[in-house]
């Protein structure tokens, strides 16, 4: 009796936690920085989730947020939603994100310590690359241009963006899991 009260104690958390972290990437995904192209804060908010929450409920969140935009509701950057988005040049790195989120849970899950979030972060991040930048070559562009050029297009312009962000999910993640610790 008590196994089944523990485990459905955790299901509403995983799942309110979720609910949470989608509508956090979300907002996240409508604050841009005017810079050319714009940086927003999305990646940023899949960090902060999936380190304060770990894989279960930061994967959730992920794929709620996509969810809810292939549906067609203003979630991600620029209030954009739709599958045309999820198909289109910025698709890849949607589907990285997701599998970002799910790195930086699985170390969140063993240790809040700063240097493996960290870590898992960067490794997160250039996931998130990978995928983007090959969605953008095979997909988007149709083998137009080489991986390389994709890369000087769609990666270098944001790195140190993302390197900010990643600090920065990594202080906020460390004020606040205090506050998210599962007893």
């Amino acid at each position: 009796m008590v196994n089944r009260e523990v485990r459905k104690r955790n299901g509403i958390r995983i799942l309110v936690r979720s609910a949470l972290g989608a509508a956090i990437i979300s907002v996240c995904s409508w604050i841009a920085i005017p810079t050319t192209p714009p940086i927003t804060l999305q990646l940023f908010a899949i960090f902060v989730c999936s380190g304060l929450f770990g894989s279960r409920a930061g994967v959730s969140a992920c794929l709620v947020w996509a969810s809810l935009g292939a549906l067609g509701l203003p979630v991600f950057s620029a209030f954009g939603g739709g599958l045309g988005i999820l198909l289109g040049h910025s698709g890849g790195y949607i589907f990285g994100f997701i599998v970002a989120s799910l790195t930086v849970g699985i170390v969140a899950d063993h240790t809040k310590r700063m240097l493996p979030l960290l870590l898992a972060m960067i490794g997160g991040t250039a996931t998130a690359y990978l995928f983007g930048s090959l969605w953008y070559v095979f997909v988007f562009m149709q083998n137009e241009i080489s991986f390389l050029q994709a890369i000087s297009v769609c990666v270098l312009p944001f790195l140190p963006w993302d390197a900010v962000k990643i600090v920065l999910a990594v202080f906020v993640i460390g004020r606040l899991e205090k506050f998210f610790k599962t007893y």
